[in-house]
Protein backbone atom coordinates (compact mmCIF):
# COMPACT_ATOMS: atom_id res chain seq x y z
CA UNK A 1 0.00 0.00 0.00
CA UNK A 2 2.75 2.50 0.68
CA UNK A 3 3.85 2.13 -2.75
CA UNK A 4 0.58 2.39 -4.51
CA UNK A 5 0.25 5.41 -1.72
CA UNK A 6 3.90 7.08 -3.19
CA UNK A 7 2.50 6.04 -7.48
CA UNK A 8 -0.86 8.13 -6.86
CA UNK A 9 -0.53 11.44 -4.60
CA UNK A 10 -0.88 14.27 -5.65
CA UNK A 11 1.97 16.89 -3.54
CA UNK A 12 -0.96 19.50 -3.00
CA UNK A 13 -3.21 16.20 -1.21
CA UNK A 14 -2.07 17.31 2.28
CA UNK A 15 -3.73 20.65 1.39
CA UNK A 16 -7.18 19.24 0.48
CA UNK A 17 -7.06 17.40 3.63
CA UNK A 18 -6.37 20.05 5.92
CA UNK A 19 -9.24 22.32 3.90
CA UNK A 20 -11.28 18.83 4.27
CA UNK A 21 -10.58 18.48 8.53
CA UNK A 22 -10.16 22.65 8.99
CA UNK A 23 -11.72 24.73 6.17
CA UNK A 24 -11.88 27.74 8.41
CA UNK A 25 -7.99 27.84 9.29
CA UNK A 26 -6.06 30.47 8.05
CA UNK A 27 -3.55 29.31 5.50
CA UNK A 28 -2.24 32.64 3.91
CA UNK A 29 -2.62 36.25 5.88
CA UNK A 30 -1.77 39.52 4.22
CA UNK A 31 -2.39 43.00 3.88
CA UNK A 32 -5.86 42.83 2.13
CA UNK A 33 -7.34 39.35 2.98
CA UNK A 34 -6.79 36.44 5.46
CA UNK A 35 -7.29 33.45 3.23
CA UNK A 36 -8.41 29.84 4.93
CA UNK A 37 -7.97 26.86 3.79
CA UNK A 38 -11.09 26.40 2.20
CA UNK A 39 -10.99 29.29 0.41
CA UNK A 40 -6.86 28.34 -0.71
CA UNK A 41 -9.01 24.73 -2.32
CA UNK A 42 -11.55 27.14 -3.88
CA UNK A 43 -8.66 29.13 -5.57
CA UNK A 44 -6.32 26.27 -6.19
CA UNK A 45 -9.49 24.65 -8.01
CA UNK A 46 -10.42 27.69 -10.04
CA UNK A 47 -6.58 28.33 -11.03
CA UNK A 48 -6.28 24.42 -12.44
CA UNK A 49 -9.46 25.19 -14.63
CA UNK A 50 -8.45 28.17 -16.04
CA UNK A 51 -5.30 26.88 -17.08
CA UNK A 52 -7.34 23.97 -18.99
CA UNK A 53 -9.88 26.73 -20.50
CA UNK A 54 -6.30 28.22 -21.97
CA UNK A 55 -5.88 24.99 -23.43
CA UNK A 56 -3.37 23.12 -21.32
CA UNK A 57 -3.38 19.26 -20.01
CA UNK A 58 -1.85 17.10 -18.07
CA UNK A 59 1.66 17.18 -17.69
CA UNK A 60 2.31 20.57 -19.48
CA UNK A 61 4.50 23.30 -18.16
CA UNK A 62 2.78 26.31 -16.92
CA UNK A 63 5.44 29.37 -16.33
CA UNK A 64 5.10 31.39 -13.49
CA UNK A 65 6.33 35.24 -13.11
CA UNK A 66 4.05 36.52 -10.37
CA UNK A 67 5.39 38.65 -7.79
CA UNK A 68 2.17 39.02 -5.43
CA UNK A 69 3.40 35.95 -2.68
CA UNK A 70 -0.13 34.61 -1.93
CA UNK A 71 -0.82 34.61 -5.88
CA UNK A 72 2.06 32.56 -6.55
CA UNK A 73 1.32 30.35 -4.11
CA UNK A 74 -2.23 29.50 -5.11
CA UNK A 75 -0.91 29.10 -8.66
CA UNK A 76 2.03 27.24 -7.81
CA UNK A 77 -0.08 24.72 -5.72
CA UNK A 78 -3.61 25.24 -8.55
CA UNK A 79 -1.41 24.05 -11.04
CA UNK A 80 -0.08 21.19 -9.31
CA UNK A 81 -3.40 20.01 -7.95
CA UNK A 82 -4.41 19.85 -11.96
CA UNK A 83 -1.25 18.06 -12.93
CA UNK A 84 0.09 21.01 -14.69
CA UNK A 85 4.19 21.25 -13.55
CA UNK A 86 4.93 24.56 -12.77
CA UNK A 87 8.17 26.84 -13.22
CA UNK A 88 8.89 29.79 -11.87
CA UNK A 89 10.56 32.48 -13.82
CA UNK A 90 12.17 35.65 -11.75
CA UNK A 91 9.93 38.60 -12.58
CA UNK A 92 13.32 40.93 -12.62
CA UNK A 93 15.15 38.92 -14.97
CA UNK A 94 16.40 39.77 -18.02
CA UNK A 95 14.06 39.06 -21.02
CA UNK A 96 16.94 36.57 -22.66
CA UNK A 97 17.26 34.28 -19.37
CA UNK A 98 13.79 34.37 -19.26
CA UNK A 99 13.24 33.18 -22.77
CA UNK A 100 15.96 30.81 -22.43
CA UNK A 101 14.34 28.87 -19.84
CA UNK A 102 10.36 29.22 -20.94
CA UNK A 103 11.84 27.28 -24.56
CA UNK A 104 14.27 24.54 -22.46
CA UNK A 105 10.83 23.48 -20.62
CA UNK A 106 8.71 23.79 -23.23
CA UNK A 107 6.49 26.02 -21.55
CA UNK A 108 2.82 26.51 -22.83
CA UNK A 109 1.81 29.09 -21.41
CA UNK A 110 3.56 32.48 -19.12
CA UNK A 111 0.76 33.75 -16.10
CA UNK A 112 2.00 36.90 -14.94
CA UNK A 113 4.62 39.46 -16.79
CA UNK A 114 7.40 38.65 -19.09
CA UNK A 115 10.46 38.96 -17.16
CA UNK A 116 12.54 42.16 -18.85
CA UNK A 117 9.37 43.85 -20.05
CA UNK A 118 9.36 41.43 -22.92
CA UNK A 119 6.26 41.58 -25.23
CA UNK A 120 7.26 39.46 -28.08
CA UNK A 121 5.24 36.41 -26.29
CA UNK A 122 1.82 36.70 -24.97
CA UNK A 123 1.23 36.67 -21.39
CA UNK A 124 -1.56 35.61 -18.96
CA UNK A 125 -2.30 37.77 -16.16
CA UNK A 126 -3.53 35.75 -13.07
CA UNK A 127 -6.34 37.17 -12.60
CA UNK A 128 -7.89 36.25 -15.51
CA UNK A 129 -6.68 32.67 -15.44
CA UNK A 130 -8.53 32.38 -11.51
CA UNK A 131 -11.77 34.47 -12.94
CA UNK A 132 -11.47 31.43 -16.49
CA UNK A 133 -11.77 28.51 -14.14
CA UNK A 134 -14.27 30.30 -11.33
CA UNK A 135 -16.44 27.58 -9.82
CA UNK A 136 -14.43 25.02 -10.26
CA UNK A 137 -14.55 21.98 -7.49
CA UNK A 138 -10.95 20.55 -6.18
CA UNK A 139 -12.12 16.98 -6.64
CA UNK A 140 -12.50 17.82 -10.10
CA UNK A 141 -9.37 18.94 -11.41
CA UNK A 142 -7.68 16.67 -8.82
CA UNK A 143 -4.84 14.52 -11.17
CA UNK A 144 -2.89 11.55 -9.77
CA UNK A 145 0.92 12.96 -9.04
CA UNK A 146 3.45 10.05 -7.90
CA UNK A 147 5.87 9.80 -10.77
CA UNK A 148 4.54 12.13 -12.84
CA UNK A 149 6.45 15.92 -12.53
CA UNK A 150 5.06 18.31 -10.01
CA UNK A 151 7.85 21.07 -11.09
CA UNK A 152 10.62 22.01 -12.04
CA UNK A 153 13.01 23.84 -9.88
CA UNK A 154 15.77 26.36 -11.20
CA UNK A 155 19.19 26.08 -9.65
CA UNK A 156 20.90 29.56 -8.32
CA UNK A 157 23.22 29.86 -11.37
CA UNK A 158 26.36 30.78 -9.23
CA UNK A 159 28.59 28.42 -10.91
CA UNK A 160 27.09 29.15 -14.49
CA UNK A 161 23.31 29.11 -16.58
CA UNK A 162 21.03 28.00 -14.23
CA UNK A 163 19.88 24.73 -14.98
CA UNK A 164 15.95 23.34 -14.57
CA UNK A 165 15.72 20.50 -12.44
CA UNK A 166 12.46 18.70 -13.18
CA UNK A 167 10.82 17.32 -9.39
CA UNK A 168 8.30 14.27 -9.43
CA UNK A 169 5.26 14.66 -6.78
CA UNK A 170 6.35 11.93 -5.09
CA UNK A 171 10.33 13.08 -4.85
CA UNK A 172 8.55 16.63 -3.57
CA UNK A 173 6.68 14.75 -0.98
CA UNK A 174 9.06 12.88 0.10
CA UNK A 175 11.44 16.10 0.62
CA UNK A 176 9.05 18.17 2.20
CA UNK A 177 7.77 15.69 4.63
CA UNK A 178 11.24 15.06 5.95
CA UNK A 179 11.97 18.35 6.47
CA UNK A 180 8.87 19.02 8.52
CA UNK A 181 9.95 16.63 10.49
CA UNK A 182 13.17 18.04 11.43
CA UNK A 183 12.08 21.06 11.85
CA UNK A 184 9.10 20.29 14.14
CA UNK A 185 6.66 22.15 11.92
CA UNK A 186 2.76 22.29 12.15
CA UNK A 187 -0.47 23.21 12.40
CA UNK A 188 0.95 26.40 15.10
CA UNK A 189 3.49 27.56 13.07
CA UNK A 190 2.92 31.12 11.41
CA UNK A 191 5.68 31.73 9.25
CA UNK A 192 7.02 34.83 7.57
CA UNK A 193 8.67 34.74 4.14
CA UNK A 194 12.00 36.64 3.66
CA UNK A 195 12.76 35.52 0.24
CA UNK A 196 10.78 35.93 -2.80
CA UNK A 197 9.20 32.45 -4.22
CA UNK A 198 10.63 32.62 -7.56
CA UNK A 199 13.98 31.08 -5.86
CA UNK A 200 13.20 27.61 -4.93
CA UNK A 201 14.04 28.34 -0.82
CA UNK A 202 11.62 30.32 -0.30
CA UNK A 203 8.98 28.73 -2.32
CA UNK A 204 9.57 25.24 -0.50
CA UNK A 205 9.41 26.90 2.73
CA UNK A 206 6.07 28.78 1.86
CA UNK A 207 4.37 25.29 1.00
CA UNK A 208 5.71 23.10 3.70
CA UNK A 209 3.94 25.53 5.89
CA UNK A 210 1.12 24.89 3.83
CA UNK A 211 1.50 21.13 3.86
CA UNK A 212 1.95 21.07 7.77
CA UNK A 213 -1.19 23.02 8.36
CA UNK A 214 0.32 26.22 9.50
CA UNK A 215 -0.25 29.99 7.90
CA UNK A 216 1.79 31.92 5.16
CA UNK A 217 1.87 35.51 6.79
CA UNK A 218 2.55 37.14 3.53
CA UNK A 219 3.58 41.07 4.31
CA UNK A 220 5.52 43.74 3.15
CA UNK A 221 8.84 43.54 5.17
CA UNK A 222 9.66 46.85 6.76
CA UNK A 223 13.71 47.79 6.19
CA UNK A 224 14.92 48.60 9.39
CA UNK A 225 15.67 46.07 12.11
CA UNK A 226 13.70 47.72 14.59
CA UNK A 227 10.26 47.50 12.33
CA UNK A 228 11.38 43.48 11.44
CA UNK A 229 10.95 43.02 15.31
CA UNK A 230 7.66 44.51 15.98
CA UNK A 231 6.51 43.14 12.61
CA UNK A 232 7.34 39.18 14.27
CA UNK A 233 6.05 40.01 17.53
CA UNK A 234 2.78 41.47 16.30
CA UNK A 235 1.85 38.37 13.96
CA UNK A 236 3.06 36.23 16.66
CA UNK A 237 5.35 34.43 14.08
CA UNK A 238 7.16 31.08 14.76
CA UNK A 239 8.95 30.23 11.81
CA UNK A 240 11.64 31.82 9.92
CA UNK A 241 13.73 30.32 7.06
CA UNK A 242 16.22 32.56 6.14
CA UNK A 243 19.60 33.00 3.85
CA UNK A 244 23.07 34.10 6.09
CA UNK A 245 22.37 37.64 3.39
CA UNK A 246 19.22 38.08 5.94
CA UNK A 247 20.76 37.33 9.04
CA UNK A 248 23.95 39.30 8.56
CA UNK A 249 21.72 42.11 7.84
CA UNK A 250 20.26 41.70 11.18
CA UNK A 251 23.38 40.96 13.12
CA UNK A 252 24.86 44.32 11.49
CA UNK A 253 22.42 46.73 13.03
CA UNK A 254 22.14 44.90 16.71
CA UNK A 255 24.67 45.45 19.62
CA UNK A 256 26.22 42.05 19.94
CA UNK A 257 25.19 41.71 23.70
CA UNK A 258 21.53 42.13 25.13
CA UNK A 259 18.61 40.38 25.40
CA UNK A 260 16.95 38.04 22.91
CA UNK A 261 15.04 39.82 20.14
CA UNK A 262 13.02 37.10 18.76
CA UNK A 263 12.15 34.76 21.65
CA UNK A 264 9.07 33.84 20.26
CA UNK A 265 10.64 32.11 17.02
CA UNK A 266 10.42 28.40 17.43
CA UNK A 267 12.48 27.52 14.32
CA UNK A 268 14.90 29.76 12.50
CA UNK A 269 16.07 27.85 9.76
CA UNK A 270 19.06 28.95 7.76
CA UNK A 271 20.30 27.24 4.35
CA UNK A 272 21.59 28.07 0.81
CA UNK A 273 25.38 29.09 1.91
CA UNK A 274 27.82 28.55 4.66
CA UNK A 275 26.74 30.63 8.32
CA UNK A 276 30.20 31.32 10.25
CA UNK A 277 30.66 29.93 13.60
CA UNK A 278 30.97 33.16 14.65
CA UNK A 279 27.74 34.55 13.04
CA UNK A 280 26.10 30.88 14.50
CA UNK A 281 27.43 31.96 17.82
CA UNK A 282 25.25 35.73 18.00
CA UNK A 283 22.32 34.78 16.56
CA UNK A 284 21.94 32.23 19.10
CA UNK A 285 22.97 34.65 21.74
CA UNK A 286 21.02 37.74 19.67
CA UNK A 287 18.35 36.26 18.07
CA UNK A 288 17.01 33.28 18.92
CA UNK A 289 18.36 29.77 21.04
CA UNK A 290 16.51 27.61 18.05
CA UNK A 291 18.85 27.86 15.43
CA UNK A 292 18.35 24.80 12.67
CA UNK A 293 21.22 24.47 9.90
CA UNK A 294 19.87 23.02 6.99
CA UNK A 295 21.89 21.87 3.81
CA UNK A 296 20.40 20.69 0.18
CA UNK A 297 20.68 21.00 -3.24
CA UNK A 298 17.22 21.95 -5.80
CA UNK A 299 18.19 18.02 -7.00
CA UNK A 300 18.39 16.92 -3.57
CA UNK A 301 16.31 18.24 -1.26
CA UNK A 302 17.52 19.01 2.04
CA UNK A 303 19.99 16.31 2.59
CA UNK A 304 21.66 17.27 6.15
CA UNK A 305 19.69 19.41 9.33
CA UNK A 306 21.70 20.48 12.20
CA UNK A 307 18.78 21.19 14.71
CA UNK A 308 19.79 22.69 18.12
CA UNK A 309 21.21 19.71 20.06
CA UNK A 310 24.04 19.34 17.09
CA UNK A 311 24.74 22.57 17.42
CA UNK A 312 25.56 22.19 21.12
CA UNK A 313 27.79 19.25 20.50
CA UNK A 314 29.68 21.07 17.33
CA UNK A 315 29.00 24.71 16.52
CA UNK A 316 30.43 24.38 12.98
CA UNK A 317 28.51 21.20 11.32
CA UNK A 318 25.71 21.11 9.23
CA UNK A 319 24.41 18.43 10.61
CA UNK A 320 23.30 14.50 9.96
CA UNK A 321 22.33 12.99 7.10
CA UNK A 322 18.10 13.28 7.08
CA UNK A 323 16.08 10.23 7.21
CA UNK A 324 16.38 8.31 3.84
CA UNK A 325 19.14 10.33 2.90
CA UNK A 326 22.73 8.72 2.22
CA UNK A 327 25.57 11.14 2.12
CA UNK A 328 29.24 9.48 1.94
CA UNK A 329 32.82 11.39 0.99
CA UNK A 330 34.94 10.24 -1.73
CA UNK A 331 38.27 11.34 -2.89
CA UNK A 332 39.04 12.32 -6.73
CA UNK A 333 39.76 8.63 -7.29
CA UNK A 334 36.11 8.25 -6.67
CA UNK A 335 37.03 5.92 -3.32
CA UNK A 336 35.14 7.00 -0.09
CA UNK A 337 37.20 8.50 2.29
CA UNK A 338 36.86 7.87 5.80
CA UNK A 339 36.03 10.13 8.73
CA UNK A 340 37.79 12.90 9.08
CA UNK A 341 39.17 12.93 5.59
CA UNK A 342 37.73 15.88 3.13
CA UNK A 343 36.65 15.36 0.39
CA UNK A 344 33.34 15.52 -2.36
CA UNK A 345 30.24 15.04 -0.61
CA UNK A 346 27.57 12.79 -3.05
CA UNK A 347 24.19 12.12 -1.93
CA UNK A 348 22.09 9.03 -2.45
CA UNK A 349 18.21 9.12 -1.84
CA UNK A 350 14.60 7.90 -3.12
CA UNK A 351 13.84 11.67 -3.92
CA UNK A 352 16.37 12.63 -5.59
CA UNK A 353 15.76 14.11 -9.41
CA UNK A 354 17.69 12.10 -11.83
CA UNK A 355 18.51 14.56 -14.73
CA UNK A 356 18.86 18.23 -15.81
CA UNK A 357 16.81 19.43 -18.52
CA UNK A 358 18.37 20.08 -21.83
CA UNK A 359 22.11 19.61 -20.18
CA UNK A 360 22.72 15.96 -21.07
CA UNK A 361 26.72 16.27 -20.62
CA UNK A 362 25.75 18.32 -17.17
CA UNK A 363 23.45 15.39 -16.06
CA UNK A 364 26.13 12.87 -16.69
CA UNK A 365 28.78 14.41 -14.62
CA UNK A 366 26.48 15.16 -11.79
CA UNK A 367 24.52 12.23 -11.64
CA UNK A 368 26.25 8.56 -11.79
CA UNK A 369 25.52 5.50 -9.84
CA UNK A 370 22.70 6.49 -8.57
CA UNK A 371 24.69 9.34 -6.37
CA UNK A 372 24.69 12.78 -6.87
CA UNK A 373 27.97 14.76 -6.91
CA UNK A 374 27.37 17.94 -5.49
CA UNK A 375 30.53 19.39 -5.81
CA UNK A 376 30.98 20.41 -2.38
CA UNK A 377 33.77 19.60 -0.29
CA UNK A 378 33.37 18.23 3.25
CA UNK A 379 34.05 15.42 5.86
CA UNK A 380 32.26 13.67 8.68
CA UNK A 381 33.35 13.50 12.23
CA UNK A 382 33.04 10.51 14.17
CA UNK A 383 29.96 11.00 15.34
CA UNK A 384 28.34 11.46 12.16
CA UNK A 385 27.93 14.92 11.99
CA UNK A 386 28.80 16.51 8.80
CA UNK A 387 31.22 19.76 8.16
CA UNK A 388 31.29 21.73 5.05
CA UNK A 389 34.57 22.61 3.91
CA UNK A 390 33.74 24.07 0.66
CA UNK A 391 32.79 24.42 -3.07
CA UNK A 392 35.27 21.80 -5.15
CA UNK A 393 35.56 24.09 -7.51
CA UNK A 394 36.24 27.07 -5.21
CA UNK A 395 39.43 24.93 -4.59
CA UNK A 396 42.44 27.68 -5.26
CA UNK A 397 45.83 26.06 -6.83
CA UNK A 398 48.62 28.66 -5.92
CA UNK A 399 51.75 26.63 -7.11
CA UNK A 400 50.95 23.21 -5.75
CA UNK A 401 49.26 24.13 -2.97
CA UNK A 402 45.44 23.83 -2.80
CA UNK A 403 43.52 26.28 -0.31
CA UNK A 404 39.37 26.66 0.14
CA UNK A 405 38.76 30.32 0.65
CA UNK A 406 37.20 29.46 3.78
CA UNK A 407 40.48 28.69 5.39
CA UNK A 408 41.96 32.31 5.01
CA UNK A 409 38.37 33.89 5.35
CA UNK A 410 38.09 32.70 9.27
CA UNK A 411 41.26 33.39 9.85
CA UNK A 412 40.86 37.07 8.80
CA UNK A 413 37.20 37.20 10.48
CA UNK A 414 39.64 36.84 13.83
CA UNK A 415 40.79 40.52 13.12
CA UNK A 416 38.96 43.28 14.51
CA UNK A 417 39.50 45.37 11.73
CA UNK A 418 37.49 43.05 9.45
CA UNK A 419 33.59 43.09 9.60
CA UNK A 420 32.97 40.72 6.47
CA UNK A 421 35.56 38.59 4.18
CA UNK A 422 35.22 36.51 0.66
CA UNK A 423 37.59 34.83 -0.94
CA UNK A 424 37.71 34.35 -4.43
CA UNK A 425 40.91 32.55 -7.30
CA UNK A 426 42.14 35.09 -9.61
CA UNK A 427 44.53 33.81 -12.32
CA UNK A 428 48.34 34.12 -12.23
CA UNK A 429 51.23 33.81 -14.55
CA UNK A 430 53.76 31.78 -12.33
CA UNK A 431 51.21 30.23 -10.01
CA UNK A 432 48.07 29.51 -11.73
CA UNK A 433 46.24 30.95 -9.31
CA UNK A 434 46.34 33.17 -6.18
CA UNK A 435 44.07 33.69 -3.69
CA UNK A 436 42.66 37.57 -3.30
CA UNK A 437 40.61 38.90 -0.43
CA UNK A 438 37.77 40.94 -0.64
CA UNK A 439 37.02 42.79 3.10
CA UNK A 440 34.52 45.17 4.34
CA UNK A 441 36.31 46.67 6.97
CA UNK A 442 35.35 48.06 10.38
CA UNK A 443 36.90 51.14 11.22
CA UNK A 444 40.14 52.15 9.99
CA UNK A 445 41.59 49.44 8.57
CA UNK A 446 45.71 48.43 7.70
CA UNK A 447 45.87 46.08 5.11
CA UNK A 448 49.30 45.51 5.63
CA UNK A 449 48.42 44.57 9.41
CA UNK A 450 45.80 42.12 7.74
CA UNK A 451 48.62 40.28 5.43
CA UNK A 452 50.37 40.25 8.17
CA UNK A 453 48.16 38.43 10.86
CA UNK A 454 47.42 36.12 7.91
CA UNK A 455 51.04 35.37 7.43
CA UNK A 456 51.38 34.37 11.15
CA UNK A 457 48.67 32.43 10.86
CA UNK A 458 48.72 30.73 8.05
CA UNK A 459 52.41 30.93 6.26
CA UNK A 460 53.48 33.29 2.87
CA UNK A 461 51.99 30.26 0.62
CA UNK A 462 48.46 30.10 1.81
CA UNK A 463 48.30 33.62 2.92
CA UNK A 464 46.08 36.01 0.65
CA UNK A 465 48.09 37.91 -2.44
CA UNK A 466 46.12 40.68 -2.57
CA UNK A 467 43.48 42.15 0.01
CA UNK A 468 41.16 44.57 -1.21
CA UNK A 469 38.65 47.02 1.07
CA UNK A 470 35.18 47.18 -0.80
CA UNK A 471 32.28 48.39 0.53
CA UNK A 472 30.09 45.62 0.26
CA UNK A 473 29.91 42.38 -2.26
CA UNK A 474 28.23 41.94 -5.60
CA UNK A 475 25.35 39.14 -3.86
CA UNK A 476 22.90 37.03 -6.56
CA UNK A 477 19.63 36.88 -5.80
CA UNK A 478 19.76 34.34 -2.44
CA UNK A 479 21.90 36.33 -1.03
CA UNK A 480 25.08 34.86 -1.85
CA UNK A 481 28.40 36.32 -2.92
CA UNK A 482 27.98 36.41 -6.75
CA UNK A 483 31.95 34.65 -7.32
CA UNK A 484 32.09 36.08 -11.11
CA UNK A 485 31.25 39.53 -10.25
CA UNK A 486 33.78 39.57 -7.32
CA UNK A 487 36.62 38.06 -9.53
CA UNK A 488 35.52 40.97 -11.64
CA UNK A 489 35.23 43.78 -8.92
CA UNK A 490 38.88 42.68 -7.75
CA UNK A 491 40.64 42.66 -11.29
CA UNK A 492 39.59 45.77 -11.65
CA UNK A 493 41.10 47.23 -8.36
CA UNK A 494 44.16 45.29 -8.24
CA UNK A 495 45.36 46.52 -11.62
CA UNK A 496 43.54 50.00 -11.61
CA UNK A 497 45.41 53.12 -9.99
CA UNK A 498 46.76 52.27 -6.86
CA UNK A 499 46.12 48.49 -6.84
CA UNK A 500 46.40 46.44 -3.74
Amino acid sequence: MPDEKRSLENLVDPILALAAAGPDRPAIETEVETLSYAGLVDRMAAFAAGLAAAGLVPGDVVALAIREPAAMLVALSGAMLGGFAPIQLDPDSPAGEANRLFDLAQAGLLVGDWPGGDRARPATPFAQVLAAGAGAVAADMRQPGGERPAQINLSSGTTGLRKAVPIAHAQQLGRSRGVIGALGQGPGDRHLPLLQLHFAFGRQAAMRVLLSGGTVVALRLPTDIAGFVRLVERHAITHLEATPGHLRYLLDGIAPDGPLLLPGIRCLAVSTAMLRVGERKTVRRRLTPNLYITYGSNEMGVSACARPEDLDRALATIGRAMPGCEIAIFDETGLEVPAGAVGEIRVRTANAATRYLGDAAASDRSFREGWFRTGDAGRFDGDGLLFLTGRLDDRINFGGVKIYPVEIEDVLREHAGVADVAVVALPSVRSQQMPAAAIIGRGAVDVAALKDHCRARLGPRRSPQHIVLVEAFPLTGTGKVDGPALRQLLTERINGPGGA
